[in-house]
C-alpha cells in the first residue's frame, strides 16, 4: 500500500513538475516579448523624435545658408561699381565712375560674424575689412574702426589656418564641392528621409516648395549677375579684365557647402566655413561665411530642446561618406547630433501581459493545489476503506468462528449438559448483540457520511432524555460487573429540543469504551454528570482507567483509528465509536471533545444546546 501511494505521489509530483517547468518556459517568452514590445515602442518614439529634431534644425540653418546663398557675388567686396548709372538728365554715367558700399561693410551676424573671399591667386579678403582709401573712407563714413579692427583680426585667424592646413583651402573647396551635400535633385530625398513619418502631401508639399524656391533663387540669382559683372578689385587694385567685356561676362554661382578650417575635436582649433565657388569667365572666385560654431550649436539645440534636453552636436571630418546623410547627420553641415536614447522602462505589474501571467499561475497553482487534495483524499479513502475492511474483518471473525463452533456442537448433540446447552445459547445471544451493533455502528456512520442521518428532533425536559438514556447505559455498565452513578446539577424540567436516540446511541458509546478499556483498571467506577451553564447542557462521562495517551488525544476520533491498540488487542473495536459520536454531536449542533487525558482516567465531554 505504501509502495503504491508513492507511486501515485510521485506521478503526481512529475506532471506538476511538468506543469510548472512548462509555465515558467512560457512566463519567461511573454515577458521577454513584452520587453521587446516595449524596447520599439521606445525606438520607435526616438526615431520619431529624432526625425521631427532634425527637420526642426535643418529648417532653422536652411532658411539661413539660403540666405547667404542667395547674396549676390558683388557684394563679398567693401565697394564695387554700379552699372549702368545715369545722371538727373538721363546722361550715362560710364561704368567704374560710381561706387557704393557693400550691404555687407557694417554688417553684423550673431551666427555668421565673418564674410571673405579667396580669389584664383590666393589673395584673401573681406568685405568687411576695406583696405587702402577705403577703409578710410568706411571709418569716417560710418564710425566702424572698432568693428573693422575686429573683423580684421578674424580674417588673420582665418588666414592663419589656411597656411597652417596640410591641403590648400582652394583645394579643400574643391572636394567638398565635389561632394556636395544638398542639391536640388537629392533635396526631395533629404525631406523625405527626415520627416518619413510626417503624413505624404505634407512632406511632397515641403519638398516641392523648397525645390521650386531654391531653383527659381538660383536662377533669378545667375540671370541678375550675369547682367551686372561688375570690375573685381583687390584691395584698391581692380583686377586686369579686360572693361569692355564685363557687361557681357557669364558668372556662374554654385552652392554654399561646408569646410572645416583647422583640427577637428573638442580640444582642436577648428572654424566652421561655408564657401561657395563663382565662377566669372571661367575665373574662380571663392566665398564664404565663417561660422561662430558655439553660438550656432546652442541656437540649433535651443530648436530641440523639447525633444531631447541633454542633447549636444558634435563636428565630423569632411569625406565622401558624409554626403550621405543619416538619422542623426545634418545635411547643411558636417555635424551629427548626439541624442541619447531613452531606457526602456520595465513593464509594471499591472500590464496585460504580466496580469494575465499571474492569473495562469494563480490557475496552475490551485489546479496543483486541488489535484494534491484530491489525491490525498483519494489516499486516504483507500487507507479509509483498507482500514474498514481489516477492522471489520477481525471484528467479525471472532464472533463468526463462536456462532459456527456452538451451532455446529447444539446441532450434533455434543452438549448433553441442559445448563451447559443454556450458557452456549446465553453466548450466542451476546455475539449476535454485538454483530447487531457492529453493524449498526456502521450503518449510522455510512448514513452520517451520506448526509441521511435521520433527524428525529423533539420537545422534551433534561429528566425524560436522562431516563431514556439510563436504563440502556446501566445494563452496559452491570454487563461489565462496573459500577454506574449519574449526578445531574440542572433543574429536570430544563427544556431540550433533541435526537434522544442520536444522545442515547452517543453516550452508549462512551460507556461501552469505558467499560471496554477501563474495565480492568481503577477502581471500576463510571461517572455520568449534566450541568447546565448559559445556553447549554454539558454531559460529562468519566472513568478511572489508565486514560488516553496524549499522542491519540486527536486520532482516536478519526475512523476506524483505536489509538495504540492494533490487530492483536483481546478487546474488540472497530475504532469507529467516537468517530460516529462526534458526528452526530455536530450534526445536532453540539460537540464531543476529549477534556482529560492520563493516568487518572478520561473523561469525555457532550455538548447539548438548548433551544433558543
Amino acid at each position: 500500500m505504501r509502495t503504491s501511494q508513492r507511486s501515485w505521489w510521485l506521478v503526481f509530483g512529475g506532471g506538476a513538475a511538468a506543469a510548472i517547468l512548462a509555465l515558467s518556459w512560457i512566463t519567461t517568452v511573454v515577458i521577454d516579448l513584452e520587453h521587446e514590445g516595449l524596447a520599439a515602442r521606445v525606438e520607435a518614439d526616438y526615431q520619431s523624435r529624432l526625425r521631427l529634431a532634425m527637420w526642426r534644425m535643418e529648417d532653422w540653418l536652411g532658411r539661413r545658408i539660403d540666405h547667404e546663398s542667395d547674396r549676390p557675388w558683388v557684394e563679398y567686396q567693401s565697394y564695387y561699381a554700379q552699372q549702368p548709372a545715369y545722371t538727373s538728365i538721363l546722361n550715362e554715367i560710364r561704368p567704374g565712375n560710381v561706387y557704393i558700399p557693400s550691404p555687407l561693410l557694417n554688417h553684423d551676424s550673431e551666427f555668421f560674424p565673418l564674410h571673405f573671399q579667396l580669389t584664383a591667386d590666393d589673395v584673401l579678403t573681406s568685405p568687411q575689412v576695406p583696405e587702402g582709401n577705403f577703409r578710410d573712407l568706411a571709418e569716417s563714413e560710418y564710425g566702424i574702426a572698432e568693428t573693422i579692427a575686429v573683423k580684421s583680426e578674424m580674417l588673420d585667424e582665418i588666414r592663419r589656418l589656411m597656411e597652417l592646413s596640410t591641403v590648400s583651402f582652394q583645394d579643400s573647396c574643391v572636394a567638398a564641392i565635389s561632394n556636395e551635400l544638398v542639391s536640388a535633385a537629392s533635396l526631395e530625398d533629404v525631406f523625405i528621409s527626415i520627416l518619413p513619418g510626417a503624413p505624404a502631401n505634407d512632406v511632397e508639399s515641403q519638398t516641392l516648395q523648397s525645390k521650386k524656391e531654391w531653383t527659381k533663387r538660383a536662377q533669378s540669382r545667375n540671370i541678375a549677375q550675369q547682367a551686372e559683372a561688375p570690375r573685381i578689385y583687390q584691395g584698391n587694385q581692380q583686377i586686369d579684365i579686360d572693361t569692355s567685356q564685363l557687361t557681357k561676362a557669364t558668372v556662374d554661382t554654385g552652392r554654399m557647402v561646408p569646410v572645416w578650417l583647422g583640427t577637428i575635436g573638442p580640444d582642436g582649433d577648428n572654424r566652421l566655413t561655408l564657401v561657395r565657388q563663382v565662377t566669372v569667365d571661367d575665373i574662380p572666385i571663392y566665398q564664404g561665411i565663417v561660422a561662430d560654431w558655439p553660438r550656432l550649436c546652442e541656437a540649433l539645440l535651443e530648436e530641440i530642446r523639447d525633444l531631447f534636453p541633454q542633447a549636444d552636436l558634435v563636428p565630423i571630418p569632411i569625406d565622401e561618406t558624409t554626403a550621405t546623410a543619416t538619422e542623426n547627420r545634418l545635411v547643411r553641415i558636417p555635424a551629427e547630433l548626439a541624442a541619447q536614447r531613452p531606457p526602456v522602462v520595465p513593464a509594471s505589474m499591472t500590464s496585460p501581459a504580466r496580469v494575465t501571467l499571474m492569473i495562469t499561475w494563480l490557475a496552475i497553482g490551485l489546479a496543483i493545489i486541488a489535484g494534491a487534495v484530491s489525491l490525498r483524499s483519494s489516499i486516504a479513502f483507500g487507507e479509509k476503506r483498507s482500514r474498514f475492511a481489516s477492522s471489520v474483518t477481525h471484528e467479525l471473525r471472532t464472533p463468526l468462528t463462536t456462532f459456527r463452533m456452538y451451532s455446529e456442537m447444539l446441532a450434533d448433540g455434543m452438549v448433553s449438559d441442559e445448563s451447559q446447552r443454556q450458557t452456549y445459547l446465553e453466548t450466542l445471544k451476546d455475539e449476535s448483540g454485538r454483530l447487531s451493533n457492529l453493524v449498526e455502528n456502521v450503518l449510522a456512520y455510512a448514513r452520517l457520511e451520506e448526509g441521511r442521518a435521520p433527524r428525529q428532533h423533539r420537545a422534551m425536559t433534561l429528566a425524560d432524555l436522562v431516563a431514556h438514556v439510563e436504563p440502556q447505559l446501566r445494563q452496559r455498565v452491570d454487563a461489565c460487573d462496573m459500577s454506574f452513578d449519574i449526578d445531574i446539577e440542572a433543574p429536570d424540567d430544563t427544556p431540550l429540543h433533541i435526537d434522544a436516540d442520536a444522545v442515547s446511541q452517543i453516550l452508549f458509546n462512551l460507556v461501552d469504551n469505558a467499560c471496554k478499556y477501563a474495565g480492568g483498571d481503577g477502581d471500576g467506577k463510571i461517572h455520568l454528570s449534566a450541568r447546565l451553564t448559559d445556553d447549554r447542557i454539558a454531559f460529562r462521562v468519566r472513568d478511572n482507567g489508565a486514560g488516553v495517551p496524549v499522542a491519540y488525544a486527536r486520532s482516536i476520533f478519526v475512523p476506524f483509528e483505536r489509538g495504540d491498540r492494533d490487530e492483536t488487542d483481546p478487546v474488540p473495536g472497530l475504532g469507529l465509536g467516537l468517530a460516529l459520536s462526534r458526528g452526530l454531536a455536530r450534526d445536532f449542533g453540539g460537540e464531543l471533545s476529549l477534556e482529560s487525558t492520563g493516568s487518572d482516567g478520561s473523561c469525555f465531554k457532550l455538548i447539548i444546546p438548548l433551544p433558543a
